[in-house]
C-alpha cells in the first residue's frame, strides 16, 4: 500500500519495513527516536485510542481519509526525520 499513497518511495524503503506482533510493543518501547504514528480515520481514533508506552513519541494526524496521509507526513518530515515510525 505504500506505493499508492507514497509513490515517491522507492522498492528499497519497503524491504525495511518490519512488522510487528501485538507482544513485540514491550520488546521495542526502551528503542531511542521511536515515534507511534495513528493512521487510522477521525473515525476511528474517536472510537478508541492508543496509550504508547513510556518513551515513545505518538502523534495522531487527525486523518479524514487514509490517503491525506502523505501530505501530512511531507508536512511534518521534521518530527519524523532519523526516527523509527510504528504505525
Amino acid at each position: 500500500m505504500i506505493d499508492r499513497f507514497l509513490p515517491h518511495y522507492s522498492d528499497e524503503d519497503q524491504k525495511i519495513a518490519e512488522n510487528l506482533v501485538s507482544g513485540d510493543m514491550q520488546n521495542v518501547s526502551g528503542e531511542p527516536k521511536l515515534v507511534l504514528l495513528d493512521v487510522r480515520n477521525i473515525y476511528e481514533t474517536r472510537i478508541g485510542r492508543f496509550i504508547p508506552p513510556k518513551g515513545i513519541a505518538f502523534f495522531d494526524p487527525k486523518l479524514r481519509q487514509y490517503s491525506d496521509l502523505p501530505h501530512w507526513i511531507d508536512s511534518n518530515a521534521e518530527k519524523l526525520q532519523d526516527k523509527n515510525i510504528l504505525m
